[in-house]
């Protein structure tokens, strides 16, 4: 049920009569080595997954440590889905280094389901390139063939290279519309044929760089600050279950401004004051915010989509 697995990696590879190997999602997120498994017993060229996935692998360094892999066959692993944290990319590269993964295979890349899946990929990522200033965002790269991609500000004005705005798509593979909605289709498109992505970006050399989803963006005391990045400075902390976490902006009866929630999945009871007062403090000296709510959750309490976003 997502355009990555049912246009991007079985029906694009049907056309060009590739063999495939599919297994179930659930399977490869009860253990994340196996996918490192399959990819050396089938010797696969290419495989694709959400960042959050590859935190996954990284996050049992420990045991990688202690086993090997032969993964040289390895030459395209696609990063996208959700938003892309250069920390993780790179610590997953340098990990399975050992295990001859090619230190240039993952792309991470850029599309949604109106764009028939990625429109965007980058070919120049490799451990420690393309970190975008002191954000960790990395770059998606440039349009497919056929594809256009422009930054706009809110008026639809086109704005100059390195200046951050919204997001507009064009080309052979962006929807026509949405099926019998045409207050969505006012909302979405331009009235030159543009789609609006509802992403934030920046093209540098005509390469696209996403800051933000625009509606995740907290804004507090006038400050712009990226759900994303704060959701990743809390996973950094030992204690926190990786991919469970989520940030936003809420605000009191009354208040003048947003406050920062954060919504977190412990890997075990012990020792919760001490965690969360990790959590605050390190947020709070990380990006110069401190959280108004700390919220535990478990795992079954925080909502995700098939392939785990």
């Amino acid at each position: 049920d997502h355009v990555g697995g049912i246009v991007m990696f079985h029906l694009r590879d049907v056309y060009n009569c590739c063999s495939q190997v599919q297994v179930a999602t659930s399977w490869v997120l009860e253990d994340p080595l196996r996918w490192l498994d399959i990819i050396e017993s089938e010797s696969a060229t290419v495989t694709w997954a959400p960042n959050f996935a590859f935190s996954l692998i990284a996050d049992r360094s420990i045991e990688i440590s202690q086993r090997s892999w032969d993964l040289s066959t390895m030459r395209f692993m696609l990063n996208g889905g959700e938003a892309v944290v250069a920390k993780t990319a790179r610590h997953f590269l340098k990990l399975l280094t050992k295990d001859k993964l090619p230190g240039n295979s993952m792309y991470p890349a850029w599309g949604m389901s109106e764009t028939a899946s990625g429109v965007c990929y980058s070919h120049d990522f490799l451990f420690d390139e393309n970190l975008f200033g002191d954000t960790g965002v990395v770059e998606v790269g440039a349009p497919i063939p056929n594809t256009s991609i422009r930054i706009v500000n809110d008026k639809n004005a086109v704005l100059h290279e390195g200046e951050k705005g919204n997001l507009q798509v064009k080309g052979a593979s962006v929807t026509p519309g949405y099926y019998m909605n045409p207050e969505m289709n006012h909302q979405a498109f331009t009235d030159d044929g543009w789609f609006d992505t509802g992403d934030a970006g920046i093209l540098n050399n005509g390469k696209l760089t996403i800051t933000a989803r625009i509606k995740d963006e907290i804004i507090i005391n006038g400050v712009n600050y990226l759900a994303a990045e704060i959701e990743t400075i809390t996973e950094s902390i030992k204690g926190v279950k990786i991919s469970f976490t989520a940030a936003c902006a809420v605000r009191k009866e009354n208040g003048n401004t947003d406050d920062l929630a954060i919504f977190f999945c412990p890997e075990n009871s012990d020792n919760l004051d001490t965690l969360l007062l990790t959590i605050q403090t390190t947020v709070s000296s990380s990006i110069g915010i401190n959280p108004e709510y700390i919220i535990v959750l478990t795992e079954s309490q925080i909502p995700k989509t098939n392939i785990g976003k």
